[in-house]
């Protein structure tokens, strides 16, 4: 427990950051990763993806804790979440990145 807690203590989440202090109008009134994305990054996509976003996700999911699937169908499966997994952290590690990087300035050398 100690290492799920030590884990915790050094994640936050993005949103409330985001939700207070940066707006795009493409945005669309949202501010979901799937809006901030491609409004802020829009060479990091989703497309193309066995499992493109977060409700075919949870579907997958499902379908993988049931075990109803034949093998080939569960690699097939687990691999795709992994690439979608991946592809979330990349997304937000690079918004992160470009929000520490548009806050730089002479006054402010960036977030430590």
């Amino acid at each position: 427990m100690r290492v799920v807690n030590g884990i915790k203590e050094r994640v936050w989440d993005l949103l409330p950051f985001v939700r207070r202090n940066v707006y795009h109008p493409d945005f669309g009134g949202s501010f979901s990763l799937k809006a901030v994305l491609p409004a802020l990054l829009p060479h990091l996509t989703y497309a193309g993806m066995g499992i493109g976003n977060g409700g075919e996700a949870g579907v997958a999911w499902e379908q993988m804790l049931r075990g109803n699937l034949n093998p080939n169908e569960s690699a097939r499966i687990k691999q795709a979440l992994l690439a979608y997994c991946r592809q979330d952290t990349w997304a937000l590690v690079s918004v992160l990145n470009f929000l520490k990087n548009a806050t730089k300035t002479d006054n402010n050398p960036g977030w430590n």
